[in-house]
């Protein structure tokens, strides 16, 4: 059981069990170091993502209409960054997906984690 329990870091990562994991946490640090101390950054956990990467947060809403998202949430709250995790769980694309086809030009690639884990960060321009 313990063995199982302390599974070991993904090959490459700093933190994490499995890939998406650790692409997750690879993001927090590159917000902790890149983005400015006060920027909103919306993503799925959002308590884990504040704890790791340091910066006030809010969740991405569970809401596929991507007008929704972009009034009641992301401009209310004055998000800067959004975070794409890769975790089936948090069913973050679909959500994020809708609103990225239909807002994705207020938004810029500032990160994609190298290892391939599928975990991105964008900037609000």
């Amino acid at each position: 059981v313990i063995r199982a329990e302390r599974r070991p870091t993904a090959p490459g990562y700093a933190l994490g069990r499995s890939r998406e994991e650790g692409g997750f946490y690879a993001a927090c640090r590159w917000l902790q170091t890149n983005a400015p101390a006060n920027a909103v950054v919306m993503g799925r956990p959002a308590y884990l993502l504040h704890l790791y990467s340091g910066h006030p947060t809010t969740q991405i809403e569970p809401n596929t209409r991507a007008r929704v998202q972009e009034i009641a949430y992301v401009t209310k709250r004055h998000v800067g960054y959004l975070v794409q995790d890769a975790w089936p769980w948090s069913h973050s694309n679909d959500y994020l997906l809708p609103y990225l086809r239909e807002y994705g030009d207020k938004w810029a690639l500032a990160w994609q984690d190298p290892q391939g884990s599928g975990v991105r960060v964008w900037r609000r321009l």
